[in-house]
């Protein structure tokens, strides 16, 4: 419902649901560490939504999906941690922040186009946790290569 104000700490563990799509009004702008250890599949991220919570979706196993995101500013440490069959992770342009082993273990994904915009010092973590940094075509980003 639009009224939805917060989610609480492992909120869908255990749901069985496949995709979970969160109302575009909702009234929070960080996706909290709610879906952690959950069995979904697919997330529509509405537009209110500007961080990424750590361990947000940390060892959601089975999550293959994400949709939308397009104001995500920041990605916490550990948010996909585990993630083992996650093949592909929107990141637009204007995030910023993508903090220490956000993609560690996610053995389906196997690269992730970072824009520009995220800052040295973030993609250097990327580079020491099993990324290397390659020029992408003639577009303004860098493709990490996962390993």
């Amino acid at each position: 419902p639009s009224s939805l104000e917060t989610l609480g700490q492992s909120s869908f563990e255990g749901i069985a649901s496949s995709t979970v799509t969160l109302p575009e009004d909702c009234k929070f702008t960080t996706m909290p560490c709610a879906f952690n250890l959950s069995d979904i599949e697919t997330i529509n991220l509405p537009e209110s939504i500007t961080a990424i919570d750590a361990n947000a979706f940390a060892q959601c196993k089975k999550l293959r999906r994400i949709i939308g995101g397009k104001n995500v500013t920041k990605i916490g440490a550990r948010a996909f941690f585990i993630c083992s069959v996650l093949e592909n992770i929107p990141l637009n342009e204007g995030i910023e922040t993508i903090e220490e082993d956000t993609f560690n273990s996610c053995d389906k994904l196997t690269e992730v186009s970072i824009p520009m915009s995220v800052q040295e010092r973030q993609a250097r973590l990327a580079h020491r946790h099993g990324a290397s940094r390659e020029p992408h075509g003639h577009s303004q980003q860098w493709l990490a290569r996962c390993v």
